[in-house]
């Protein structure tokens, strides 16, 4: 009887027990029985968490190494968005320079163009210029009243005299 006694009080014992449970909310732990209630009420799910107090140092390790990984994890993570960040802002200056280079490029062509234009034009007028400078002041300007009439004389005057010529002067017009 006494082993059955010490037996049952051992159960009993055993079952009081206090152990470390923690309720998990999703993502938190929760805060107090009200919260656990209500989400299990909403989910119909809770987790529950033991904490050991008899932990190994091999799980301290295994879990520092889990964190350090973690953390490395999400440093370059940190760093490959910032460079991304990084390229596409460089990406856009680039882009931008070149529009504005373009913008110049067409500027300066057309600047070229109207300068081409203004020195063809120049050169067209110096050209006029110096055909009157060779040309003689001191003409004499024939009026012709009747066209039809003194053209023919005149055009066979002009053929008669130049017909044995090897090149007929067509400027020598008699009087």
């Amino acid at each position: 009887m006494k082993i059955r006694f010490f037996i049952f009080f051992l159960i009993i014992l055993n079952s009081c027990s206090n152990e470390k449970k923690v309720f998990w909310c999703g993502d938190h732990a929760c805060i107090n029985n009200s919260e656990r209630k209500l989400y299990f009420k909403k989910t119909m799910t809770v987790e529950i968490k033991k904490f050991n107090y008899q932990k190994d140092e091999d799980d301290n390790d295994a879990v520092s190494k889990i964190l350090s990984k973690e953390k490395s994890l999400t440093k370059k993570k940190l760093k490959d968005e910032k460079d991304k960040i990084k390229a596409e802002k460089r990406l856009a200056k680039q882009k931008l320079k070149e529009e504005k280079d373009k913008i110049k490029e067409e500027k300066r062509l057309t600047k070229q163009k109207l300068k081409e234009e203004k020195r063809l034009a120049k050169e067209e007028l110096d050209s006029e210029k110096k055909i009157k400078k060779n040309t003689p002041t001191n003409s004499t300007v024939v009026e012709i009243n009747d066209y039809n009439e003194d053209f023919g004389i005149l055009r066979e005057k002009v053929t008669n005299r130049n017909m044995f010529r090897p090149f007929p002067n067509i400027n020598d017009i008699p009087n």
